[in-house]
């Protein structure tokens, strides 16, 4: 008797589909793994400024046209981040770890559609998906990023720019608008977006250029919205002009902009991870035992993701379809400009000026997977599988950090320093302490901005005046804050 070639294609159809899906649950619980830890999440400077002035909007009645922080080049950024978190502190409180939390799901729920939406573009189906998202995942940087109330709206946006241009069919118009909202929003959050948001118009119009109607039809609605949303901005910038642009700080060098061509690459993997760790490094690699190796060793990783991103792209600028093509040369685009916009300004390489450009890294390695599964659909799916077992073990990067963070109490330096939680454990237990006011002396780096705002959201501290003073203190203080040991960041109230 001959099998039943019905019931035997549905099994095969159903081993075949297996392993894609346990690639998709794999890639969802790394992704996923943002929100674990919850205690260990940072709370630095930025953060209490934007949370404060948020929450002074929804006291106050009065929304903002711009932050209250300048940023290097001397110009007041924009108000979108407030507008954020004062609809947060609306809704649900100003509690610090909800505004986290909220922010959080925003930038994973951008990742993950960032990620879905290119595995569509080239067709990989759910294993490039999985593959994808596990590259995103993997990222150290975008770990760090995702659990902070500061201002990553540039970072998301970037990736919703890059969803609406891969979706499928003519850019009708509610995506215009839509992409307009978006654009509009990231120039509000950070003017180092303009160079994107210029490259997206400028990709927009070569598609169109032989036909000056549709061309009209598709940027006008996306500039009048981008407008719309930046007319508080705009308004602010008139009464308050900005300063001139600094002059850079030295000329071309070839040599800066090799540097700068890396940068996106490197926010993909472990690279240079250390200027989070204020001098703890060494530490850090002595106690990661296989991991600490493989941190020592991330330049080959690195190389060869900028060496495949590259070829992706390449390969892919004559893709068969327009959404191909348009998000391809926005990528080469965007990791060309920004390279020559940052190397002419002269500007230091901090990891979270790649906001506008991550993205381009997914895209050429997507682009070279298709081009690699045209060619031979299994060294394809071999290719595929190796992005996401090697995704694996920079993964396991983020929890030895956090590892190493919960074991350490913190840091002692300005780019992690003491979790919230620790904070706000030493505030709940000064205030419930002392009666009457309390003056505390902070001899540890942390800011006092943070705990200022910590104190004011902490219920031990509801209605107790508590003032902070550094080494220099006005009067005798009732407490004295101090790190617990010689190293890590645990803290002690004497």
């Amino acid at each position: 008797m001959r099998p039943d070639s019905s019931s035997g294609g549905a099994s095969s159809v159903s081993l075949l589909r297996l392993p894609e899906g346990l690639a998709l649950v794999a890639a969802v619980l790394m992704l996923g793994y943002r929100f674990a830890n919850v205690e260990l999440t940072p709370f630095i400077l930025d953060e209490p400024r934007f949370l404060q002035a948020a929450y002074a909007q929804v006291s106050t009645g009065q929304w903002l046209s711009a932050s209250p922080l300048v940023g290097t080049q001397g110009v007041t950024y924009g108000p979108s981040v407030l507008w954020f978190y004062g609809l947060v502190h609306l809704l649900l409180g100003p509690d610090p770890r909800t505004s986290i939390l909220v922010m959080c799901a925003t930038v994973t729920l951008a990742h993950a559609a960032l990620a879905l939406s290119v595995a569509r573009l080239f067709r990989g189906g759910w294993l490039l998906a999985a593959a994808l998202l596990a590259l995103v995942a993997s990222s150290p940087y975008q770990f760090f990023w995702s659990r902070l109330a500061w201002d990553q709206l540039v970072n998301v946006c970037a990736a919703w720019t890059v969803v609406l241009l891969s979706l499928p069919g003519p850019l009708g118009w509610g995506r215009r608008l839509a992409l307009g909202a978006v654009l509009g929003v990231a120039i509000s959050s950070h003017l180092m977006v303009v160079p994107l948001v210029a490259l997206t118009l400028a990709v927009l119009a070569w598609e169109q250029r032989h036909r000056p109607r549709e061309l009209v039809a598709t940027l006008g609605p996306v500039l009048a919205t981008l407008l719309v949303v930046n007319l508080p901005y705009l308004g602010f910038l008139r009464a308050h002009p900005p300063p001139p642009l600094p002059p850079a700080s030295r000329s071309f060098s070839w040599e800066l902009l090799g540097e700068q061509l890396l940068q996106p690459a490197r926010v993909a993997t472990a690279w240079k991870l250390d200027y989070f760790f204020d001098g703890a490094w060494p530490e850090f690699l002595r106690g990661s035992g296989a991991v600490g190796w493989a941190l020592e060793h991330t330049v080959a990783g690195l190389v060869l993701l900028v060496l495949v991103s590259a070829a992706g792209l390449l390969l892919t600028l004559r893709a068969r379809t327009p959404e191909q093509r348009r998000v391809t040369w926005l990528a080469l685009g965007t990791w060309l400009g920004y390279a020559g916009f940052y190397t002419l300004r002269a500007l230091e390489r901090h990891p979270h000026y790649q906001f506008p450009t991550w993205w381009l890294v997914v895209v050429g390695v997507a682009g070279a997977l298709y081009w690699l599964r045209e060619k031979s659909p299994r060294l394809g799916t071999v290719a595929t599988g190796a992005v996401l077992l090697g995704a694996l073990p920079q993964f396991l990067v983020s929890v030895e950090w956090m590892s190493y963070i919960r074991a350490q109490g913190g840091s002692r330096g300005v780019h992690y320093s003491v979790p919230l939680a620790a904070q706000q454990r030493m505030l709940d237990e000064a205030c419930a302490r002392v009666t009457g006011p309390l003056l505390l002396q902070n001899l540890t780096h942390l800011f006092p901005s943070s705990l200022a705002y910590v104190a004011r959201t902490t219920p031990a501290c509801e209605g107790k005046a508590v003032y902070i003073c550094g080494r220099a203190c006005p009067s005798v203080p009732r407490l004295r804050l101090r790190y617990a040991g010689p190293t890590g960041g645990a803290l002690h109230l004497e």
